[in-house]
């Protein structure tokens, strides 16, 4: 790769370009810390409604364990109504937020109904309501993992490729500029010697 022109303008230049670099990279790291913050709120609430809705299930399998009957179907009795998502803005990241979750239960005649039906159609209503959570929390967590990566990435580009270059090009114009004021001053020198010779 072609290197900065050798002159006072390209070493101006680098200066400018480095100031710019370490004035942008608090606020990338900044940004940063804050996804990895977010991220790891997101994932903790992937693993505490993960763990509610294993709960629900342990439950159903301990006190209720006639809902494995195959005669009686409660798939069909709680269905999801209506799901609102809203979009957050975080740092410049547009997430999903569940903002409300309305599930239905079916109708049904208590006299010919199993004693226990109620009891389980509140955990699957549960259940169901945990799950719609789930899937949107797991999507906040992807998008944030995947900010937080490319994020990274750009903290990493200035840390360790921008800022390092920059800092390098300007060192080498500052000592080809050296040299040269220093060759000059020879120079000079030399003239006035051979001058002082003649005359």
């Amino acid at each position: 790769m072609k290197g900065p022109a050798l002159n006072k303008n390209a070493l101006l230049k680098e200066q400018q370009k480095l100031k710019i670099y370490r004035s942008f990279l608090p606020s990338l790291e900044r940004k940063r810390l804050l996804l990895m913050a977010r991220k790891n709120a997101a994932k903790q609430e992937v693993v505490g409604l993960e763990g509610e809705i294993a709960e629900h299930r342990d439950k159903v399998f301990r006190q209720l364990p006639m809902m494995a009957d195959e005669a009686v179907v409660l798939d069909s009795m709680v269905k999801v109504e209506e799901v609102r998502i809203v979009q957050e803005n975080i740092v410049g990241l547009w997430l999903p937020k569940l903002e409300e979750v309305r599930v239905g239960v079916v109708d049904f005649a208590m006299w010919g109904t199993p004693h226990w039906l109620e009891v389980g159609l509140g955990h699957l209503e549960a259940v169901l309501r945990l799950t719609v959570r789930l899937r949107v929390q797991k999507q906040r967590l992807s998008l944030l993992e995947e900010a937080l990566r490319k994020t990274t990435q750009r903290v990493n580009l200035f840390e360790q490729v921008l800022i390092p270059r920059a800092e390098a090009d300007s060192k080498r114009i500052r000592l080809f500029l050296a040299e040269g004021e220093r060759s000059a001053v020879i120079r000079s020198k030399i003239a006035k010697a051979k001058r002082a010779l003649v005359g």
